[in-house]
C-alpha cells in the first residue's frame, strides 16, 4: 500500500514537471529553425487601363433576365420613370391553383348563377407617385397557350402577342397605389392593399367566366379537381397597365373570386358565399419587362445596377496579373468590396439592392435554371452597408480560375434573393433567385475605389 502511493506521488511530480506555461513552442516556433512561413499582402487595381484597351469595369445589360416564376414570389405591374435611371414597365401573365364550388350533395349554389366575378390584384408596397392615376386591363389568354417552354421564363417575351392577341380586355380599371377610399386607421389595422376589377362580363368561347365556371363544376367537376385539368380548362389571365406611368407596384398575389348565393339543401337556407381562385407555388406566372436606359451612359467614374431591369456591372479580374505578382506565393485571401454614390435627391428615387451576388459570368445561366444556392468558388453575396458592398474573402474563386489557366475572369454584380426555410437550426436557403424589386445603384470604379487586397504566404528555408 505504501508502495502504491510512493509511486502514484511520483507520477504527479512528473506531471507537475513536465508542464510549462510559456507558449514558445506554439506557431511559427514548432517548426524546424530553417523552416518559415513568409505573410505578404499585395494590392491589385481595378482600374480601366487606356494603353492596352482593358475594361476591368464596365456597365452592361442583359437581353432578359430568368423569371424562375413557379417559386417567384413578387413580381411587378405597373410603369415607373425615373428622370436619371429611365423607364420601366411590367405585366404579368399567370395561372391559377384549383379550388372548388360547394359540394352539389348538401348545398347547391342559387339558380346555378355567378352573382358577380372580380380579380384581386394583392400588393405590398410601389415604387413611385402613390396617388398617381393607373389603368390596368385585363385579358383572357387564349386557348392554345403554352406556359411550359424554357422561352417564357425569360423576361423579354411578348406576353401580349404571344398568349393574348387578337382580344379585347374583360375589364379595366382606374387606381391609384394608396386607395383613397380606405381610411389611414384600416391601412394600419392590416389592410390586404388590392385593387379588385370587376370581370363579371369576361367572356371564353361564347360564355360569360361564371357560366363558364359553373357548367363545369356540374358536369365535370371530378376531372376539375386535378392541377393540371384546371390549368387546361383555364388558361389564366393577362394583367397590363394601359395608361399612367408614375408608380409600379410589387404585387404579390392574383384572386379570381366567384361571389354567389349558397342554397342548404337540408333547409333552403340562404347565404352569401365567395370562392377564391389563386395564383400558388406549383403554377405558372410569366413577366415582362420593358425599359429605357439610354441616360446610363458609360464613364470613368461610374457604372450602374438597375432592378430589375437586367442592367448589371461586369468586372474583369486579371488573374494572369495577380500570378504574376505574386510570384508562385500560396494565396490566403481576396477581399474585395465595391463603393456607392449616394442615392440621388429625385422625391421617388429608389433605394439600392439589398443584396448583390458575384458570380462568374460563365455561370450565370446555368446559375438560375438550376436552382442554386450561392456558394463557392463560383459565386459570393453581399448585404448593402455604409455606401459598400463587401465581399470578404474570394480566394476560391481566383485560385480555381489559375487552375483553369485563365488569364482573365469576367465576373458580374446582380440583385439577389435567397429563397428560405424555417428550421429548428436556424434558416436554410433553397435556391437563389433574381430580386426583382425596383432598385438602382451607381457604383465608384477607378483605382481609388476598386481593388483586390490579397494575402499570401510561402514556405521558405533559411
Amino acid at each position: 500500500m505504501t508502495f502504491n502511493k510512493t509511486i502514484f506521488s511520483l507520477l504527479s511530480l512528473l506531471i507537475i514537471v513536465a508542464c510549462d506555461d510559456s507558449l514558445n513552442q506554439v506557431g511559427l516556433e514548432t517548426m524546424p529553425d530553417r523552416d518559415k512561413i513568409n505573410v505578404q499582402s499585395n494590392v491589385i487595381y481595378l482600374d480601366n487601363d487606356s494603353g492596352t484597351g482593358t475594361e476591368y469595369a464596365k456597365t452592361c445589360a442583359f437581353d432578359s433576365i430568368y423569371f424562375g416564376a413557379k417559386n417567384q414570389a413578387t413580381y411587378l405591374l405597373g410603369n415607373f420613370y425615373d428622370p436619371f435611371f429611365g423607364s420601366l414597365k411590367s405585366d404579368y401573365v399567370c395561372q391559377f391553383h384549383y379550388n372548388s364550388f360547394p359540394d352539389y350533395v348538401t348545398d347547391s349554389i342559387k339558380a346555378n348563377r355567378i352573382d358577380s366575378v372580380h380579380l384581386k390584384i394583392y400588393y405590398s408596397s410601389w415604387a413611385g407617385d402613390s396617388l398617381a392615376l393607373m389603368e390596368a386591363a385585363v385579358y383572357p389568354v387564349k386557348q392554345s397557350a403554352d406556359y411550359s417552354a424554357l422561352p417564357y421564363r425569360y423576361t423579354n417575351i411578348d406576353l401580349y402577342k404571344e398568349f393574348v392577341a387578337p382580344a379585347k380586355p374583360w375589364a379595366t380599371k382606374v387606381y391609384t397605389a394608396h386607395d383613397m377610399s380606405i381610411s389611414d386607421s384600416t391601412y394600419t389595422a392590416g389592410y390586404y392593399k388590392n385593387i379588385s376589377i370587376d370581370v363579371t362580363q369576361g367572356m371564353i368561347d361564347g360564355q360569360t367566366i361564371g357560366d363558364r365556371f359553373i357548367s363545369a363544376w356540374i358536369n365535370t367537376r371530378d376531372s376539375l379537381q386535378s392541377i393540371v385539368n384546371f390549368t387546361k380548362f383555364f388558361k389564366g389571365l393577362y394583367i397590363t397597365t394601359i395608361s399612367g406611368q408614375e408608380n409600379i407596384l410589387n404585387v404579390y398575389g392574383t384572386s379570381l373570386c366567384f361571389y354567389y348565393t349558397r342554397v342548404s339543401k337540408t333547409d333552403s337556407s340562404e347565404t352569401q358565399d365567395t370562392t377564391y381562385f389563386d395564383t400558388a407555388d406549383d403554377i405558372r406566372i410569366s413577366c415582362q419587362y420593358r425599359n429605357d436606359n439610354k441616360n446610363l451612359t458609360e464613364d470613368s467614374t461610374t457604372t450602374y445596377i438597375k432592378s430589375p431591369a437586367g442592367v448589371y456591372t461586369q468586372y474583369t479580374l486579371p488573374i494572369q496579373k495577380i500570378q504574376d505578382e505574386l510570384s508562385g506565393r500560396d494565396i490566403n485571401s481576396v477581399r474585395f468590396s465595391v463603393t456607392s454614390y449616394p442615392k440621388d435627391d429625385w422625391k421617388y428615387t429608389l433605394n439600392p439592392p439589398t443584396t448583390l451576388m458575384l458570380i462568374r459570368k460563365d455561370s450565370l445561366t446555368s446559375f438560375f435554371e438550376s436552382s442554386k444556392i450561392i456558394a463557392a468558388p463560383t459565386a459570393y453575396k453581399a448585404t448593402f452597408a455604409s455606401y459598400k458592398y463587401d465581399f470578404a474573402d474570394i480566394s476560391a474563386m481566383v485560385r480555381e480560375a489559375i487552375k483553369e489557366e485563365k488569364s482573365a475572369l469576367d465576373v458580374v454584380l446582380v440583385p439577389v434573393r435567397e429563397a428560405q426555410i424555417s428550421t429548428a437550426y436556424g434558416a436554410v436557403s433553397l435556391y437563389t433567385i433574381y430580386d426583382t424589386t425596383p432598385s438602382y445603384v451607381k457604383l465608384r470604379k477607378g483605382k481609388d475605389f476598386l481593388q483586390l487586397d490579397i494575402q499570401s504566404s510561402k514556405v521558405s528555408s533559411e
